[in-house]
């Protein structure tokens, strides 16, 4: 039997490579325009936190990121006054790939929210719980991003990226490899006009030696740190902090510290104290340095489920 013959050239079977673009610089500001000019005020989503940057949540394993993530979430989709982090209202996308659908099942109902917030949530709260990792430094990847937000209705100001690990492939103490990153995750954050946060866990160093409050406590390439405008952190309660405030020993684990540790755009604030609830849900606690007093929170809230824990 005769084969078949291909008489066309190989090269004629290759995709041919699209020419690249040549890169083009943005116009220069004007002056002297600009000093008379006064500027809008920053679009903040949360304090410090600029649409349209990135930004990261850094904390050792175990600790409580995701969830606290998930409850900032909600309150920047609800305008709920939760916590005394400041935020703005606005709606968030949350890409979730570390934990399956079914701890966020449990979760959002052991949050035990009331009713409006919980509509509140279904308006404008995004939960994209992945089966497998994508990668964002994949240019489809980060367009399915940006097109889902526009297909959603738009009007995303927060886009979670839970675990940073889960979002690349690439090796985090490149520093190379992790600018590409970020630089990836800038481009998110520019075409939908959202700041944009990841999750990442701290380095084995600076949790066991108490620096989780650092901004140099990121695990892999200072690049994580250095090239993005704002970084935050948890913490777990030392010893000593706990022996300031009265809190047994037994208890000590119970609480979470987060603060601010890389804070370009806005004036420092106070670190916030948590309390581990029900299903690992955070609670603020109202810590000081005298010996704590057990007074039942207050938080107004009624309702199926009875209120909002946090």
């Amino acid at each position: 039997m005769m084969k078949a013959v291909i008489t066309e050239p190989l090269n004629s079977l290759r995709a041919v490579p699209a020419a690249p673009q040549r890169p083009k610089l943005p116009d220069f500001m004007d002056l002297p325009a600009e000093f008379n000019e006064k500027p809008a005020p920053y679009d903040m989503v949360i304090h410090g936190l600029i649409a349209g940057q990135v930004g990261a949540i850094v904390a050792p394993g175990g600790t409580g990121k995701s969830i606290f993530a998930l409850q900032l979430a909600v309150k920047v989709a609800t305008g709920f006054a939760s916590f005394s982090l400041p935020t703005a209202k606005s709606r968030v996308m949350y890409f979730a790939g570390e934990d399956p659908r079914e701890v966020f099942q449990h979760r959002l109902y052991d949050m035990h929210l009331r009713q409006d917030v919980k509509r509140a949530c279904g308006e404008n709260l995004k939960i994209a719980v992945l089966d497998d990792p994508i990668f964002v430094t994949n240019k489809d990847v980060q367009d399915i991003i940006i097109d889902a937000a526009a297909a959603a209705g738009g009007g995303f100001k927060f886009i979670i990226f839970d675990t940073l690990r889960m979002f690349h492939e690439l090796d985090e103490n490149d520093a190379g490899a992790m600018n590409r990153v970020i630089v990836c995750f800038k481009r998110i954050a520019r075409e939908t006009g959202a700041a944009v946060i990841f999750i990442h866990h701290s380095s084995k160093a600076a949790a066991m030696g108490g620096q989780g409050d650092q901004q140099q406590a990121a695990r892999g390439s200072s690049v994580l740190t250095d090239n993005i405008r704002w970084q935050s952190f948890l913490v777990g309660m030392t010893a000593k902090e706990a022996a300031d405030r009265g809190i047994d020993e037994a208890d000590r684990k119970k609480y979470v510290r987060f603060g601010i540790s890389k804070l370009n755009f806005a004036m420092p604030i106070d670190d916030i104290w948590f309390e581990r609830g029900d299903g690992g849900i955070l609670m603020h606690a109202a810590l000081s340095g005298q010996p704590r007093q057990k007074v039942e929170p207050d938080y107004g809230f009624g309702g199926d489920n009875d209120g909002c824990p946090f």
